[in-house]
């Protein structure tokens, strides 16, 4: 992880309304315009800090990352109102020593959150915990491992570990890895009650038997199944299981030898049409596949000539939050990442984005050249017949800058772009980069954007921005 950060809580409304509703210092009285920036917030206590994950339901957003200081991070949470960027709450937990908070899951009026913390000598914990999403009441919390089997030393890899979170009737499910069998780390998916944290079953498991180390990244809920995929046999390719919602039993498992997926939790989706992966495949190519939600058999796939990665997925359509682009005609998958990729340097890749009929595989396709020539990773949701992309664009000043872009879900139609750091963004640590995008959460015609941007002073700014969605 980088490490940058800092400045007393900051916020910052940028779009000031007068009385006759027309942006103040707008001569030309453009109203609403999509892309417009809204509000943000900025700045922490501490040196620095990350945005990583964002979630929300329709008054508040809860952001999962980490704040900290020198070489070392901690749990952060932070609850801000969602109409105005507000800070309401926030929440450090475990010691200052490499702990964070990964991912958010947002149902009704709590926030489930998941990630780890690490105490010197006695390593990391496997942590989940519940919010009051209002107030910031910790509702019940779990941490799992700490002791000789969770010390990095033994060995580097074994560490306990939660990386996804996903909530669904009651139950939440969390995925990660665990150390259980042969001092390596276990593919982990466990579900505890989402009122009292109560834990429901758990499946941690060696899937080869030859005590490799294995890990879970991602994790979605469908109807009575939960869908995970991780990565196996020390990294040796990609694995898929179905897990029985209810007692946790695997249904089915597929492996995809040599793929991965750089350990990206929004690389999976899930519908009743099916359960769709993506990331790269064993030739490094850009990489989409589609297996049957109740069978696990494959169904399409889509491996794009010339180097590549997909890095993230979504749904849009009539199984999609928020509405989508084809209401009452089932969901269409979206894939965003990197494509047309230089095979010597892995540079000069456009961002490339694929709409997938569940059943037939690919409808259309877009590539955007950046304007300097290069793009990096990505994120993707849908809501509202559209879709909102975050990466990393290099620009011509030679930095690359954390962007959002806006396209038509029916077509993919490029609608507007905005960079995440105004383009003024600093690089004093020499990384190229001048912050991430990490999380993005549309509703309700609002874009909310989860990251961080680096500061002159060597450290980086938490930060959420939320932008004027259409």
């Amino acid at each position: 992880m980088r490490f940058r950060k800092a400045v007393p809580t900051i916020l910052v409304v940028v779009s000031c309304v007068t009385a006759s509703g027309l942006r103040a210092g707008d001569p030309a009285g453009h109203r609403d315009t999509a892309g417009e920036l809204l509000w943000e917030t900025r700045g922490q206590d501490e040196p620095s800090g990350a945005g990583l994950d964002v979630d929300g339901n329709g008054h508040m957003l809860v952001v999962a990352g980490d704040v900290g200081e020198a070489a070392n991070s901690q749990w952060f949470v932070r609850g801000l109102e969602r109409r105005t960027g507000a800070v309401a709450w926030e929440d450090r937990h475990g010691p200052m020593t490499f702990g964070l908070a990964k991912d958010v899951a947002v149902d009704g009026d709590r926030a489930f959150v998941a990630g780890w913390t690490r105490t010197a000598g006695l390593g990391f914990q496997f942590v989940v915990r519940a919010y009051e999403a209002g107030s910031g009441a910790v509702l019940w919390s779990r941490e799992i491992g700490a002791g000789p089997q969770c010390l990095e030393e033994v060995p580097r890899f074994a560490r306990c570990v939660a990386k996804a979170v996903a909530v669904q009737d009651g139950r939440v499910f969390v995925v990660g890895h665990l150390t259980r069998t042969a001092q390596r780390a276990d593919f982990a998916v466990l579900a505890f009650d989402a009122a009292t944290g109560a834990p429901l079953w758990e499946s941690v498991t060696d899937p080869t038997g030859t005590g490799a180390n294995d890990y879970a990244w991602a994790v979605r809920v469908s109807g009575r199944h939960v869908f995970v995929v991780g990565e196996y046999a020390d990294f040796g390719g990609l694995i898929v299981q179905a897990h029985d919602a209810r007692t946790g039993a695997i249904r089915w498992q597929q492996r995809e030898p040599g793929a991965g997926n750089s350990t990206l939790k929004d690389t999976l989706a899930a519908a009743r049409e099916g359960v769709f992966v993506a990331g790269f495949d064993a030739s490094f190519r850009f990489f989409v596949k589609a297996y049957d939600a109740e069978t696990g058999a494959p169904r399409w796939e889509d491996h794009l000539e010339g180097l590549g990665q997909a890095t993230a997925l979504a749904l849009s359509g009539s199984d999609a939050r928020d509405g989508g682009a084809d209401e009452g005609s089932g969901p269409r998958i979206i894939a965003t990442g990197v494509v047309g990729c230089d095979p010597a340097t892995f540079l000069d890749c456009e961002l490339g984005l694929r709409a997938y009929d569940a059943q037939q595989g690919l409808v259309w396709q877009v590539a955007d050249v950046a304007r300097g020539g290069d793009w990096y990773m990505g994120n993707v949701t849908a809501a509202g017949g559209r879709l909102y992309v975050d990466g990393s664009e290099l620009l011509e000043d030679g930095l690359y800058h954390p962007t959002v872009r806006a396209y038509r879900a029916n077509d993919g139609g490029f609608e507007w772009n905005a960079l995440f750091d105004d383009g003024t963004g600093h690089d004093p640590f020499g990384s190229g980069f001048t912050g991430f995008t990490n999380g993005v959460f549309a509703r309700g015609g609002r874009l909310h954007v989860a990251g961080d941007v680096n500061r002159a002073d060597g450290n980086f700014d938490f930060l959420v921005r939320t932008y004027r969605a259409r």
